[in-house]
């Protein structure tokens, strides 16, 4: 039996077990995909979707989080996609190099809009999208992202698709189509990080995701054969060090790929190979007294990095996420990091310092995965008088060994602007039954 029909024998059961752990980490991205929804509401980048959206749209009946008017199903997916990812505060994981939870729960609280879906039935189909965006991931291989996919939208509406695909029923046979159907949506290039499409990577993710799961829903048909075969999706997206989707498994080998290969949840809201150094700049800030005196600064990091963040001196908000200069700067100077930081109008010290930084790849093997702790982050501190300081990062919080607590979580939706009483229904388990509609706009 292929891979495909065996994943889909799976995800289309009745009914996903969900132990206790995967649940947690599903309902601590969830929360964390609102928060990041709400703190992209008045990003430039959601100004122009939502222009976009009321341009192009033909029926009102869903509801945004996060408010304004209400859009289509279709319009719906992509203002939310594009909300979450933003300022860049969104989710990742290290096997595909996606943000998973944006794509899928930006799809998912639109379409429970028009169909009634539970809190745990939402979680169930986030599962079964992880699952498959790690499976295509170990695939794939790291190299997919590091020649230029950005796999948020190239194996993100994948696993869209399989999301919506479970959370709306769809038989074995209509969820093979809809995983399908969205290989044809697959797109995205990481040159365009530092733009706005970024984010509405995300959101093609999402829209796209519910069209082919509606797609597959109403009859629509595809390839089911698509991964391994010539000039299918493994080798055309691949490369050397790709491989062919294993179908030696069993049935309850699926549903743990949350355990085994964790998301990550940012602390800190710019891109996650942003995240060491803002940690480095934090400890250094303690340790150098008068910032006069630095002379100068190396960073020295994985040469596959360089490939994103790549914007020494950035000339906007966009840009600074992706600088390491600058969010080393600002956090060593300031001796914070928060969503202020990236106003660069209103940080010029932390532009004049980025002058002093030089930054150094260094190379990795093949078989390189993102975070390794034995690639860390190397921050080396030249002072006038000629002493160095030097910090190495390897782990960060929010990371694989050092992950928010559910208090940390809380806070960050708080911050973002979210509403106690909707993280309290969400965060109670009396609430996993109702309905997910109910839930996050009960006020």
């Amino acid at each position: 039996m292929s891979f495909h029909k065996k994943f889909c024998n799976w995800a289309s059961q009745k009914k996903i077990n969900i132990n206790k752990v995967t649940y947690k980490r599903a309902e601590n991205a969830f929360i964390d995909t609102l928060a990041c929804i709400l703190s992209g509401v008045k990003e430039k980048q959601s100004k122009v979707a939502l222009k976009y959206c009321l341009e192009n749209n033909n029926s009102k009946n869903i509801k945004i989080f996060g408010g304004g008017k209400k859009l289509s199903i279709s319009a719906a997916c992509f203002l939310h996609g594009v909300r979450s990812a933003s300022i860049d505060f969104d989710d990742y994981e290290y096997v595909a190099g996606s943000h998973p939870s944006a794509p899928i729960f930006s799809a998912l609280i639109s379409i429970a809009q028009i169909k009634n879906i539970s809190i745990e039935e939402t979680y169930e189909g986030w599962v079964v999208g992880y699952e498959l965006i790690i499976k295509l991931g170990q695939a794939l291989s790291y190299d997919h992202y590091y020649k230029g996919w950005h796999s948020a939208n190239t194996i993100g509406v994948i696993g869209t698709a399989a999301a919506v695909a479970k959370v709306l029923k769809l038989n074995a046979d209509q969820m093979a189509n809809a995983i399908s159907i969205a290989t044809s949506f697959s797109s995205g290039l990481k040159q365009q990080f530092g733009t706005d499409i970024k984010a509405f990577h995300v959101g093609f993710a999402a829209q796209a995701g519910v069209q082919s799961a509606l797609l597959a829903k109403n009859g629509g048909t595809a390839n089911q054969d698509i991964w391994n075969i010539e000039r299918g999706f493994i080798e055309l997206y691949g490369s050397k060090f790709s491989k062919k989707l294993n179908n030696n498994f069993k049935k309850s080998d699926l549903g743990n790929a949350i355990i085994k290969f964790p998301n990550f949840i940012k602390f800190w809201p710019v891109c996650s190979y942003s995240q060491r150094v803002i940690q480095g700049g934090l400890i250094l800030n303690k340790k150098i007294f008068i910032k006069k005196d630095i002379k100068s600064i190396i960073i020295e990091f994985p040469e596959p990095w360089f490939r994103v963040s790549k914007f020494h001196i950035p000339k906007n908000s966009t840009e600074a996420r992706f600088s390491l200069s600058y969010c080393l700067a600002t956090a060593l100077i300031n001796g914070k990091f928060d969503l202020g930081s990236l106003n660069i109008s209103k940080n010029k010290k932390s532009l004049n310092m980025a002058k002093k930084i030089k930054l150094v790849t260094y190379k990795v093997p093949n078989n390189f995965e993102d975070y390794d702790p034995k690639y860390p982050d190397i921050i080396k501190v030249i002072m006038n008088d000629g002493s160095i300081l030097i910090e190495k990062i390897s782990h960060i919080k929010g990371g694989k060994n050092n992950p928010l607590k559910d208090e940390d979580i809380d806070n960050k939706f708080l911050m973002c602007g979210g509403k106690k009483n909707i993280l309290n229904k969400i965060r109670n388990q009396k609430y996993k039954k109702k309905n997910l509609k109910e839930i996050i706009f009960s006020i």
